[in-house]
């Protein structure tokens, strides 16, 4: 009776003691030095950060103005590389805000603040890795795709599933359906040079600006399953891209914020970041994800323009 006593008070006090107790890991910034300057941990960066660390000092130079906190007493203000690897944990891993938060010895409220303040940082620098391209850049890029068949085509379009963990304000605000946010200045005609336009799949209605392949109702001519084909070779080009974002980021598996302008600003922070590799030239297939099935099962609700069918017409004369 007395042992039982003393065991069942024992779990008692255990009981009562505060989970701030739970030990952090120590010294973990000095871990990510070694992943840098030592050479046999010379792609743990990269394999943990998603990045090279090349490129993480670029951006982080980049960023660097709006992550810098001047201290004013009191606690230590975080410093802007530590800030930017919490981020980059929280990107590129599943684990929860908590599990980061004992990695990096913070408090879980702490780790929210850091992602907002990182997300917040990176759309500062967005206009100079996203932006529209000009005439000129036009007419480069529809040169450097030429050899898809095609002419002036200057970029594809296509959607992406990226999962919420929870749908605030409800489920059927959030289903999947593919629609079409249009430019005014892409209709007007402003956002492209002439005879120049994007590539789309069948979810899309076509545009002078926007080819889509023709539907196969079972009487397609042998040139218009040329074209299809030709058309469908080409937008691998963005079905890579999704594979490499969501690959390389793997939060984007499925978001775990709940507002929703949080979350459409994590996902545009990714693309930042992963144009930044890009330009930096670094190994795109290494974080590939080829796993996500096709999202684009729905059908186009849109009319086609006039002006879009006339337009295909002339680009199936020339393939």
């Amino acid at each position: 009776m007395e042992i039982e006593h003393k065991q069942s008070l024992g779990l008692h006090l255990n009981l009562q003691k505060k989970r701030s107790e739970m030990p952090k890991v120590n010294n973990y910034m000095r871990v990510i030095d070694d992943m840098t300057f030592m050479y046999q941990n010379i792609d743990d960066f990269k394999l943990h950060y998603r990045l090279h660390r090349d490129t993480f000092d670029i951006v982080l130079n980049e960023v660097f103005i709006w992550l810098h906190i001047a201290y004013r007493g009191g606690s230590l203000p975080i410093e802007p590389d530590k800030q930017f690897l919490v981020f980059l944990n929280y990107l590129g891993n599943q684990q929860s805000m908590r599990e980061c938060a004992h990695l990096f010895g913070l408090s879980k409220s702490t780790v929210h603040r850091v992602i907002h303040s990182v997300t917040s940082a990176l759309l500062q620098i967005k206009d100079k890795v996203i932006r529209w391209p000009n005439g000129e850049e036009q007419k480069e890029i529809a040169r450097k795709v030429q050899n898809c068949g095609i002419p002036g085509v200057v970029g594809f379009i296509d959607g992406t599933h990226i999962r919420l963990a929870s749908a605030p304000g409800g489920d059927r605000k959030f289903l999947q359906q593919k629609g079409l946010s249009v430019n005014a200045t892409a209709e007007s005609g402003r956002s492209f040079i002439q005879d120049h336009q994007l590539l789309a799949d069948n979810a899309y209605p076509l545009r002078n600006w926007l080819i889509s392949p023709y539907k196969k109702y079972g009487n397609l001519t042998l040139q218009q399953h040329r074209f299809n084909k030709k058309l469908s070779s080409a937008r691998q080009t963005i079905e890579r891209a999704f594979g490499h974002l969501k690959g390389r980021f793997r939060r984007l598996k499925e978001a775990t914020l709940h507002d929703p302008k949080d979350v459409t600003q994590l996902i545009m922070a990714a693309c930042i970041l992963h144009n930044f590799c890009v330009i930096n030239t670094e190994e795109l297939d290494e974080f590939m994800d080829s796993s996500e099935n096709d999202p684009n099962a729905c059908q186009n609700v849109y009319l086609n323009g006039a002006n879009g069918v006339a337009r295909r017409m002339r680009l199936l004369q020339l393939v």
